[in-house]
């Protein structure tokens, strides 16, 4: 009895190895390209994150196609910031616009796309929706704080369109992930 036991729990086990790195999050390329959608603060902080992690990335908050040379993955940070805009120097409809155009051309030249959502609550909402929506449509994976996917939009999306999610308790756990999903090349 005790030797069928042992045989059926590592069945078990072997079975969930398995099932586990079939579920893995893929690994990307270096250098990634950083930008924002919806011109928020939160691009700076992932590039901070990419930076400790000490995986190679150019931040761009305007980054048009043409930046996209040389670049293994594009990262978008989506998120509405009426100051940030103003900043900028563009409006709304703009901002939306570069957006689409990055993805396209991203998408066009088989270079995937990682949204990183980090700005909890604060990025939700009509205004930041067509930015998250932008980022998200063409993504190959997805990371997001969870005060941002408390309404489980973010989980439902990518299970949905079959995204990889990364779910984290606090922005700090970022570094953590992109080491993960950045291997040293």
């Amino acid at each position: 009895m005790k030797k069928s036991l042992k045989f059926v729990i590592l069945a078990a086990l072997a079975v969930l190895s398995l099932s586990a790195a079939a579920c893995a999050a893929p690994t990307f390329g270096q250098p990634a390209l950083i930008t924002t959608a919806g011109q928020s603060i939160e691009a700076a902080t992932v590039d901070f994150h990419f930076q400790k992690a000490k995986v190679a990335s150019i931040l761009d908050n305007l980054a048009k196609p043409e930046k996209l040379e040389g670049v293994q993955t594009l990262v978008i940070a989506p998120g509405h910031s009426l100051k940030g805009l103003g900043s900028a120097g563009i409006n709304e409809t703009a901002e939306l616009e570069r957006v689409k155009k990055l993805v396209a051309a991203a998408v066009e030249k088989n270079i995937p796309i990682v949204c990183v959502h980090i700005g909890g609550k604060a990025r939700r909402g009509v205004n930041s929706q067509p930015f998250i929506d932008a980022a998200l449509e063409h993504a190959a994976c997805c990371l997001v704080y969870d005060a941002g996917n408390e309404d489980g939009y973010f989980t439902d999306f990518c299970a949905a369109h079959s995204i990889p999610l990364i779910t984290m308790q606090k922005s700090a756990f970022l570094a953590k992930n992109l080491i993960a999903l950045f291997p040293k090349q």
